[in-house]
């Protein structure tokens, strides 16, 4: 246990010493199995775990690697040795994604020939963190192979340029991710959305999906209902909020119950809207304290709307100071005001005490 110890130590000191840690394990019996476990325990792709496999079942065509046979339980039985390893996968289903790192993705065939092992699902047991970029009408259903009890990261991505790689968020697909919500109670960390660091471009409806989690801490996608809105206000865990209100104003019974303490604990909130007004009716009743607040208006600002969202900001902080509902300890952390417009662009930064 010491030497196990020792080894995921210096892993994660010298995070480049991928072929000594190979080198250890192929040379001293005693570092194998710790030496396997660091190698293995991320995974960019299922690339480098299909290239185990023998050379008599796959090929690499171009940018893609392919199967060339039925797997067999020999091959099976070597999948085996590693999948369990295996903690963290990012999996990119689109070779337009590593085209440029000159690296070869698994073909779809791949996907389908792993949708049957003869074992219970998940494919890879000890999965807790799970990224899915690119994200295709042909691809989101394989999501299910890898999802575990035990996941507390999702992060799924659809391409920016859907008519490259075209993705329906329908029944069905609302379907599966109900089931991963089912499937993966312990989930703290949701990323539904385009391709994009700041992204919360509407993928798909996730209200019904957000509702099923009492754990998250972090969250950004599309598009959210007033009834995952309030769900999400009532999180103690909840530090970061990424998402886009309906394209109406909310209710006034939403108001009413986003005047009880709300969000007490978040830290950073970036909310799309397409109109001042939308933003307007979120914000007017809330008492929140977020280190950083972000704000993107879509479909142009009136020509007064940046003194407008100040005077918004202003009487929100000031409300806040006055109620102090959420217990926050402090008002002078940074918060930072940003308004975007396709028509009329508008950047501003200020500290919360300027305000107060």
């Amino acid at each position: 246990m010491e030497l196990r110890e020792s080894h995921r130590t210096i892993y994660f000191d010298f995070p480049h010493m991928r072929k000594t840690l190979l080198a250890l394990a192929l040379t001293c019996k005693s570092f194998t199995e710790p030496a396997l476990d660091l190698l293995w325990r991320h995974l960019d792709g299922l690339e480098p775990l299909i290239r185990c496999l023998p050379q008599s079942l796959w090929k690499q065509d171009k940018e893609k690697l392919e199967f060339q046979r039925t797997m067999t339980l020999d091959d099976w039985s070597i999948f085996c040795k590693y999948n369990y390893r295996i903690h963290s996968l990012d999996h990119h289903c689109h070779e337009t994604y590593l085209a440029y790192k000159e690296r070869a993705i698994c073909d779809t065939e791949i996907s389908r020939a792993l949708s049957c092992p003869p074992f219970s699902l998940p494919l890879l047991p000890n999965l807790t963190s799970l990224t899915w970029t690119e994200a295709s009408d042909e691809t989101f259903h394989y999501i299910r192979l890898f999802v575990t009890p035990q996941l507390t990261k999702l992060n799924i991505s659809a391409h920016a340029l859907s008519a490259h790689v075209p993705f329906t968020f329908g029944p069905s697909e609302q379907s599966i991710l109900s089931s991963i919500a089912q499937s993966c109670p312990s989930v703290s960390h949701f990323v539904f959305a385009r391709d994009g660091y700041r992204s919360t471009e509407s993928v798909g409806d996730t209200s019904t999906v957000l509702q099923r989690w009492s754990h998250l801490t972090s969250v950004r996608t599309g598009t959210v209902s007033e009834a995952a809105l309030l769900h999400l206000s009532n999180l103690p865990s909840l530090r970061i909020l990424k998402f886009q209100l309906p394209p109406i104003p909310i209710s006034a019974a939403t108001q009413k119950l986003l005047q009880r303490p709300a969000f007490c604990t978040l830290q950073e909130l970036d909310v799309t809207c397409k109109s001042l007004v939308i933003l307007e009716a979120f914000l007017e009743k809330l008492t929140i304290t977020p280190k950083v607040l972000s704000f993107t208006i879509t479909h142009g600002v009136v020509p007064h709307g940046p003194c407008q969202l100040l005077f918004l900001i202003y009487s929100m902080s000031a409300h806040t100071t006055h109620c102090n509902r959420c217990g926050s300890a402090s008002l002078t952390s940074p918060l930072i005001a940003i308004l975007h417009s396709k028509l009329r662009p508008f950047n501003h930064s200020l500290p919360f005490a300027s305000l107060t």
